[in-house]
């Protein structure tokens, strides 16, 4: 099944607009808000955590997982995975999440500030999105192949806004 990705952003930016609840565009579709290419595997946002509750009926339909609390080698916060039409869609709580630092190799903190996101164009739509060097940190601690070929964009980038 073909996805479109398109279709889906406006499906749930629509029901968390139409529910008031701030959210932030986060991982590859706000790496390619910034001008990364590389195809988009999910749509992943962020919102408050005492928020889901108000969305669940009208995605309960396209619920995959939770919303609960996941852990794997590399995330640990509350999250909600949609399928809308074949696109996967995951809903993070933006209090409590934490990743796991490569680098480091312990567990950081990382809790999203939607008065810091950078108003950025996604398919047409003015959205909150992840800053830009916080987006850099946590690609470069997660260490991911995809992170990894988001983070070659986004750092030269960054070295040409400099220049």
């Amino acid at each position: 099944m073909e996805t479109n990705p398109k279709k889906a952003f406006h499906w749930i930016v629509d029901i968390l607009k139409r529910h008031d609840i701030p959210f932030e565009i986060d991982g590859g579709l706000a790496a390619r808000a910034y001008g990364a290419e590389r195809e988009l595997v999910d749509i992943d946002l962020v919102i408050p955590e005492d928020r889901f509750d108000e969305i669940i009926p009208e995605v309960e339909a396209y619920i995959q997982f939770g919303p609960s609390q996941f852990v794997d080698d590399k995330w640990n916060l509350l999250l909600m995975t949609l399928d809308y039409e074949g696109q996967s869609i995951d809903i993070a709580g933006s209090e409590h999440q934490k990743y796991f630092d490569e680098t480091k190799h312990e567990w950081i903190s990382s809790p999203a500030d939607f008065s810091k996101s950078e108003r950025k164009l996604i398919f047409g739509e003015e959205v909150g999105v992840i800053p830009k060097e916080r987006l850099i940190e946590e690609k470069r601690h997660l260490g991911r192949e995809v992170d990894l070929i988001d983070l070659e964009f986004l750092e030269k980038s960054n070295h040409f806004q400099a220049e």
